[in-house]
């Protein structure tokens, strides 16, 4: 899979449209700032069939260091939450590498005995008198990993030596 930037936005755009590179790359530019400034003050933004576009504030949240297993805060910020239009959605549904949307994956053909394998990780012990765990992540239907501690992990490490 290819990686499209700005650029080859701007010359598919030019050849497609018949107009020239600069005037097409002023206007993807004033695209791209009014798109910018629009999420920037808080309001959503809607493109029909392509998707919409909106801003987010995360909350401030605990963490861990996994190398040092130190607590730490991660302080609130911005995001943007995308969401498929119709047409993008069917147009990559069409090449076979998109998830289904929304609630789909609960369909009639679905079979609920797929599951994703479950991935066991090591958690690094920030001391010595911590007891060992094992911390697998497990998949949920709406494609999110969410990391699980396995009870008895310490019966896991005498049995693998």
């Amino acid at each position: 899979m290819a990686t499209v930037n700005k650029k080859d936005l701007i010359a598919a755009v030019a050849d497609t449209t018949g107009l020239p590179a600069a005037r097409v790359r002023l206007v993807i530019q004033a695209t791209l700032g009014q798109m910018i400034d629009t999420l920037a003050t808080g309001n959503r933004l809607e493109l029909r069939d392509f998707g919409v576009f909106e801003p987010k504030r995360t909350r401030p949240r605990l963490a861990q260091n996994p190398r040092t297993g130190v607590g730490v805060t991660i302080p609130a910020h911005g995001a943007v939450r995308f969401k498929m239009g119709r047409m993008m959605r069917d147009r990559l549904a069409a090449l076979g590498d998109t998830p289904p949307a929304r609630g789909d994956d609960r369909s009639a053909d679905a079979d609920p005995t797929q599951r994703a394998p479950v991935v066991v990780l090591p958690r690094a012990r920030p001391a010595a008198e911590a007891t060992p765990r094992r911390h697998a992540l497990i998949p949920s239907p709406n494609g999110q990993n969410h990391e699980h501690t396995i009870k008895g992990a310490s019966k896991l490490d005498k049995d693998a030596h």
